[in-house]
């Protein structure tokens, strides 16, 4: 009897997501849990997530444990002065965002090629389409950085389906447009929405982010909900991370750049993140790559 009440109450503590179950109780709280040390020596996670954090889960299909408010990211200036500061330390680094999204892409350009032709000078020996799409990255900076700088960034549909336009330009047949047929994801049994769901989805996630208090946990979550529903043809994790960015910056937080050097990392932990629903070790791996780790160190 005990041992059916034990699978009773495990069963009650699983959260169901578009019709798959995820197990919180044993990722999140197990001491045998990768990520249960982590939670114990940082003293970062609240409450268990599937008994306060159901709707938000639920909504946006996947789950991660909480960052505690008391440890949220703050500002030490005024907002303003702060968004100028974001902004600027990318715009002195932007060949290098610029040549490490390509280059996470497959782009065979090296950094001072990159930098070269950010410069206005063609750089032989690439096709045109790795060069339309180092082009492409740098407008899409300039464009969400603009809207940064002069108040008017927001993390909507049509800034999401306005970068989406630039990014993916020449690369997919539609593009700046939600997906009109299916995706698969390779290397992952998960597949994403179909596109009669997308704009549902859409709406229903992006109320569900605007309400995260926490900037930083905002800006990682709407990374993850634009890579798993894939709501474009092409281009989702370069849009996505750009929104992300925007988010950040536009709360005078440091950008985050995921280095082409931690490729294979980072596509192991998107992997385990579409299989498994659960973002928290892609967070994890996020923060690791922001701006301002980098920073502090000089």
């Amino acid at each position: 009897m005990a041992e059916q009440a034990d699978a009773a109450d495990s069963k009650s503590a699983d959260l169901t997501v578009m019709g798959v179950r995820f197990p919180l109780r044993a990722p999140i709280f197990s001491e045998n849990a990768p990520y249960a040390d982590i939670a114990n020596k940082k003293n970062r996670f609240e409450n268990p997530p599937h008994m306060i954090n159901e709707e938000i889960f639920e909504g946006l299909g996947f789950y991660w444990s909480r960052i505690d408010s008391d440890h949220a990211p703050t500002l030490s200036s005024p907002l303003e002065q702060a968004v100028r500061k974001a902004c600027f330390h990318v715009r002195k680094l932007l060949a290098e965002f610029v040549y490490n999204t390509a280059a996470l892409e497959g782009n065979t350009y090296t950094y001072p090629e990159v930098k070269t032709l950010l410069d206005g000078v063609t750089v032989g020996g690439h096709s045109l389409s790795e060069q339309s799409q180092i082009l492409n990255q740098k407008e899409s900076w300039e464009v969400l950085l603009s809207r940064t700088e002069n108040g008017t960034f927001c993390p909507d549909r049509e800034t999401f389906s306005l970068l989406n336009g630039i990014v993916a330009r020449g690369e997919a047949l539609y593009c700046g447009t939600f997906r009109d047929g299916n995706v698969r994801i390779g290397g992952t049994d998960w597949i994403p929405p179909s596109p009669e769901k997308l704009s549902g989805i859409f709406e229903t996630g992006e109320a569900i982010l605007k309400s995260l208090s926490d900037p930083e946990e905002r800006a990682l979550a709407f990374f993850l909900f634009a890579a798993r529903n894939q709501f474009f043809w092409d281009g989702n994790k370069r849009t996505g991370r750009l929104i992300m960015n925007g988010i950040l910056l536009s709360h005078g937080m440091n950008a985050i750049l995921v280095p082409v050097k931690r490729k294979q990392e980072f596509d192991e932990t998107m992997i385990r993140f579409y299989d498994t629903g659960d973002a928290t070790p892609a967070m994890e791996f996020l923060r690791t790559c922001s701006l301002t780790r980098r920073l502090s160190r000089k």
